[in-house]
């Protein structure tokens, strides 16, 4: 049975920013420095997410979860610069500040620790650091005995149990929003889950989808591009405005809804997924703005699939600003099939009262998945890990 997914990231929108909350609720550091979105060193898809504090500039990646008492979780992390001291990759904010956290130590090994900071069992195995690690962990906060548990690769199990109060987990964060020890360290295919029973998660790897043509319209001509021109006449289609990669925050490609309506809809289709042997869940990102800051309704930014419907955002997002949006996607019957990924269609339109316009500039779908191998795979590692 497929893992009830918290949250997946693969960073396949290829830029960094918090506003909206779709991306990070929180980033702290000098982005495309201490903080930024690689394409150098990625494990799959396009994109990375790199840390690298510098001692004096922290890097932190902060994002809003459901809050919870257990979560299990699996990303792969690449460290190219060891610290000298302890610098942390990962934590859990908890209601209490306990915060259970993963650090990479300055001999090459993970370290698991609550406030203070306090570690909690012992240290991993040394990893070897420029090349790609698979890291599984698990953190229980529901009574006054926690479990925080981890593994590299799927090997020796490290951290433990330690006497702590009741809580609950209410943000994930790479990173810190204070400066710790310089390293640098790259991180990818990340899968949040709920339970802690799914842990380890195993492997995986995410990967994205982005629209490849036009759907069937309501209505185009109640939308323009960017440079006014009607959508399904002189502005040609709809997608070419909504499949940049990477994104940009520059607000200059983009269809907008210029004729009130409730009922008029565009709709882009996607490109065709890899093959997977098991899908452990999909999320869609929206770019959204506005052409002024004058309040509108009933505006939508959807995926659907078949007919199940799933809200990304909706209703004003006049802000004015560019945004960015994002919610998990559910499939028309379960488990998820590459069939079902590869049907799934976007839908935006409906507003009514305008004073601003609302703009759609760039969706994308990231899925996680278990690649479909052979067991004859000249890639043995990859069964393994």
């Amino acid at each position: 049975m497929a893992p009830t997914v918290e949250f997946l990231d693969g960073f396949e929108y290829g830029v960094l920013s918090s506003a909206g909350g779709g991306i990070a609720n929180a980033i702290v550091g000098t982005i495309g420095t201490t903080i930024a979105i690689e394409t150098t060193i990625v494990r799959t898809g396009g994109y990375s997410l790199k840390l690298a504090p510098s001692g004096a500039v922290a890097a932190q990646f902060k994002k809003t979860i459901t809050t919870r008492n257990q979560y299990a979780g699996r990303l792969y992390f690449y460290v190219t610069s060891l610290p000298a001291t302890s610098s942390r990759l990962l934590s859990h904010e908890c209601s209490n500040s306990v915060d259970p956290t993963i650090s990479v130590n300055s001999d090459g090994t993970l370290q698991i620790s609550k406030v203070g900071p306090v570690n909690v069992g012992s240290a991993s195995p040394v990893f070897t650091s420029n090349e790609w690690h698979r890291l599984d962990y698990m953190f229980d906060v529901i009574g006054t005995t926690h479990n925080y548990l981890a593994r590299i690769d799927g090997g020796t199990e490290f951290g433990g149990t330690t006497a702590s109060t009741a809580t609950n987990m209410i943000n994930f964060q790479f990173g810190r929003s204070t400066a710790d020890p310089a390293m640098t360290v790259y991180i990818d295919d990340l899968l949040l889950t709920t339970l802690t029973a799914d842990y380890p998660l195993g492997m995986g790897e995410i990967r994205a989808i982005r629209p490849i043509a036009d759907g069937t319209h309501t209505n185009p001509a109640s939308f323009t591009n960017d440079a006014a021109a009607a959508i399904g006449g002189a502005g040609g289609t709809a997608f070419q405005y909504l499949d940049e990669a990477p994104w940009t925050t520059n607000r200059s490609d983009y269809v907008t809804q210029t004729v009130a309506s409730s009922t008029d809809e565009l709709r882009v289709t996607f490109g065709v997924s890899y093959d997977a042997w098991v899908i452990n869940g999909v999320w869609a990102w929206y770019a959204l703005d506005s052409s002024t800051t004058g309040a509108f309704t009933g505006g939508i930014a959807d995926i659907y699939s078949s007919t199940t419907r799933s809200v990304i955002t909706s209703g004003d997002w006049s802000n004015n600003i560019w945004e960015a949006y994002s919610a998990k996607v559910t499939p028309n019957a379960a488990p998820w099939t590459n069939a079902q990924l590869n049907a799934l269609e976007a839908r935006m339109g409906h507003v009514t009262a305008q004073p601003a316009n609302p703009r759609w500039s760039g969706i994308v779908i990231q899925y996680d998945m278990v690649p479909r191998v052979p067991k004859t795979s000249p890639y043995p590692q990859l069964l393994a890990q």
